[in-house]
């Protein structure tokens, strides 16, 4: 894969089978999963004039493996991420690749590792969601959000969802989703509040941006959460901000939207000069 002018192109190479090294695995790739960020060239995951082994995750059968590796045979049937998931052989680090489980077809396992890595990161070691709170995901239609959905039902949540298509919505209130609403906007604050009673959720999954981050800021309960899953800028008219996946907000006292994104520019700058991917954001007063 290749950018070119501005857009992602596609191309087939023949090249040798790679060798795995040490703590790596070589695997024969059964499936491979298509991932939006790839070809988002704007957001610097794809430079013009580079080229990269397409695919960046899957499932198929380990076919060798490298100096020290341990825990793992020859035909084990494997899914994680790895660089280049396209190709008939891809070399995984051993630290990334998880047994397949035997009730998951090649598919199935191949969408699973970079969804739902991302979404455990900010539903459990992040966002600390905990059963009968309540879950916002904004864009609960990406696949992200729709992992986002199945983790937090399975840890017990209350979940609400936006999306701008109906019939995605009345898909996924059969897989547990308690409200759905259909808007792209950023004016989903009342019909959440009414949800929870007026205190507003615990945690966000913001996947959309914009103004929507804003909003979904509104939507907090005291002390709620707020993760963001896609590379995007923040800003409140102070220095904006890239915030990278699983950025957390943790606003301490009742603040306006406006204070809250002030203390978050600041905090999140920090952060990342820091090099961490999380933030406390607190009331300075």
């Amino acid at each position: 894969m290749q950018g070119v002018e501005g857009r992602a192109t596609l191309e087939s190479r023949e090249t040798d089978i790679p060798e795995p090294a040490a703590g790596q695995i070589l695997v024969k790739m059964r499936a491979a999963s298509l991932n939006r960020g790839e070809f988002i060239v704007g957001h610097g995951l794809l430079k013009p004039g580079a080229a990269k082994p397409a695919g960046m995750e899957g499932s198929g059968e380990i076919a060798k493996l490298g100096p020290g590796v341990t825990g793992y045979r020859v035909g084990d049937r494997v899914m994680g991420r790895c660089a280049g998931a396209f190709s008939e052989y891809a070399v995984m680090d051993v630290r990334e690749a998880m047994p397949m489980p035997a009730n998951l077809s090649w598919e199935e396992a191949a969408s699973i590792p970079l969804t739902f890595l991302v979404v455990y990161d900010m539903l459990v070691l992040q966002g600390r969601l905990k059963a009968g709170e309540w879950l916002l995901v904004a864009g609960i239609s990406s696949g992200v959000g729709a992992a986002a959905l199945a983790l937090g039902k399975e840890l017990g949540a209350k979940v609400i969802g936006t999306s701008g298509s109906q019939a995605k919505i009345d898909a996924l209130k059969s897989q547990g989703l308690d409200l759905g609403i259909v808007t792209r906007k950023p004016d989903f604050h009342d019909a959440v509040m009414q949800a929870t009673g007026g205190k507003g959720v615990n945690l966000v999954v913001e996947t959309v941006g914009g103004s929507v981050f804003a909003e979904c800021i509104r939507c907090l309960a005291f002390e709620g959460r707020l993760a963001m899953e896609e590379p995007f800028v923040v800003s409140a008219g102070l220095v904006p901000v890239t915030v990278s996946i699983g950025a957390a907000f943790m606003p301490d006292a009742a603040m306006t939207p406006s204070q809250v994104l002030q203390l978050a520019d600041v905090a999140l700058y920090e952060a990342k000069a820091s090099g961490r991917n999380t933030c406390r954001v607190a009331s300075s007063s």
